[in-house]
């Protein structure tokens, strides 16, 4: 798909401590329209901490944030209604059902998607009459994202979509993502799955220690782990490594 040049999110030298110790540090990172990026990372690397500064869940100290051409450090909320976001630590109450959840989000919000569209697009058809607590791991997360879809989103957040599913929802869940590319949607999601990662982005942003520390395609990531005969998680090490001098 042709990716629109205009910049859905612009951080600019963004910067968060907590203590001594820096989630993030001096991190520029843009995201075009009907561009999906993965921010890339172990645990602890600053991921989450991006993606909660881009939802003023968390103030940086320093920097510029922008999310459609917004300055949300002080409009804080303008941007939200145009953003979806699947988060790590969304618990969904077990003895609610889909549905229900469904028909609550929607009072949420001013304009809204058809929750139909969104119930058969996820395929979650056969358990939305479900309690919560009946559902697999997978369908949880298909559960979390269609409410992060309620809103007919521009902009859409994922915090770590597939950490804890088994391959085989793993896949099932990329294959959702990919509808959404096709809808055009503008993505960027967290992971710490190289592979993932590759699949899915249309660019890759590194970090470690709250540092970026390579930024480009997933064929410059592919011909990295080529040229050191080695793998992707490798080639992730070379970028860390080449960065820290």
């Amino acid at each position: 798909m042709q990716k629109q040049s205009e910049e859905v999110i612009k951080v600019t030298s963004i910067s968060k401590t907590y203590g001594a110790k820096y989630a993030l540090n001096n991190v520029s990172v843009s995201v075009s329209k009907g561009e999906t990026v993965a921010l890339i990372g172990p645990n602890g690397a600053g991921k989450t901490t991006f993606i909660e500064t881009i939802l003023n869940l968390k103030q940086p100290d320093s920097g510029e944030v922008s999310v459609f051409g917004i300055d949300i450090l002080t409009n804080k909320k303008k941007h939200l209604p145009r953003v979806g976001a699947h988060l790590q630590e969304v618990r969904l109450f077990p003895k609610v059902t889909p549905k229900d959840f469904l028909e609550f989000f929607t009072k949420l919000y001013d304009k809204t998607a058809d929750v139909d569209d969104i119930i058969a697009s996820l395929e979650l058809t056969d358990f939305v009459d479900k309690k919560i607590g009946e559902l697999s791991g997978g369908m949880r997360q298909r559960v979390s994202l269609a409410l992060a879809m309620v809103n007919d989103p521009e902009l859409i957040l994922l915090d770590e979509p597939t950490v804890g599913l088994d391959p085989i929802a793993r896949q099932d869940f990329w294959r959702l993502i990919e509808k959404l590319q096709g809808q055009g949607k503008t993505i960027l999601f967290t992971t710490h799955y190289m592979e993932e990662a590759t699949t899915l982005a249309d660019r890759v942003v590194m970090i470690h220690q709250g540092q970026v520390v390579f930024d480009g395609t997933p064929s410059e990531v592919i011909g990295k782990a080529a040229e050191i005969n080695g793998n992707l998680d490798q080639a992730y090490s070379h970028y860390v490594q080449a960065a820290n001098g």
